[in-house]
């Protein structure tokens, strides 16, 4: 009788896991950019184009399980990662406290809330059919020479400053 409840409420536990998941990936595909792994390889393209002092800061939108804050941040930034999924930000707040990384935080909200004007270098991996609305707030909220590293996709009518395979910088 006691087996039968325990194993009752794990099969229970883990279809509210399946079903959060599946209730994410249909709100991440509609509302911004699914969560989609930047590989090791990416990650150093998108280091090697940003050609900024140290001092500056990199703000990763959207930014996952937080690699590629890790990574920036080793590489001595200061860095924001801003994440709309609160268990995307667990885990990257967990990795940045097990690198003991000072120069890192992660903020769960949403990036369209977030004004952009302090920030130096903008990382992304970003979906076309929000690029538009994308760029019209990167003009309006960052300072002119700010770096857009975008990982993947471009931005409609801007011109690629450099590229790099699908790593495409922009300077505002």
């Amino acid at each position: 009788m006691i087996i039968s409840n325990i194993i009752l409420y794990v099969y229970l536990i883990i279809l509210i896991i399946l079903l959060f998941f599946l209730l994410y990936i249909i709100f991440a595909t509609f509302s911004a950019a699914p969560y989609v792994p930047t590989s090791k390889k990416q990650i150093m393209k998108m280091l090697e184009m940003i050609d900024k002092p140290k001092t500056s800061t990199v703000l990763e939108l959207g930014s996952g399980d937080g690699r590629i804050v890790v990574a920036l941040a080793k590489q001595g930034f200061n860095t924001i990662g801003i994440e709309i999924n609160p268990l995307l930000c667990l885990w990257s707040k967990i990795l940045i406290k097990k690198n003991k990384l000072k120069n890192a935080k992660i903020i769960n909200a949403n990036f369209w809330d977030y004004n952009l004007k302090d920030i130096d270098i903008l990382t992304m991996y970003f979906i076309p059919h929000r690029m538009k609305k994308l760029a019209k707030k990167i003009k309006k909220e960052m300072k002119p020479g700010s770096l857009i590293v975008s990982n993947a996709f471009k931005l409609a009518d801007w011109t690629i400053d450099r590229q790099n395979g699908t790593v495409y910088v922009y300077i505002v």
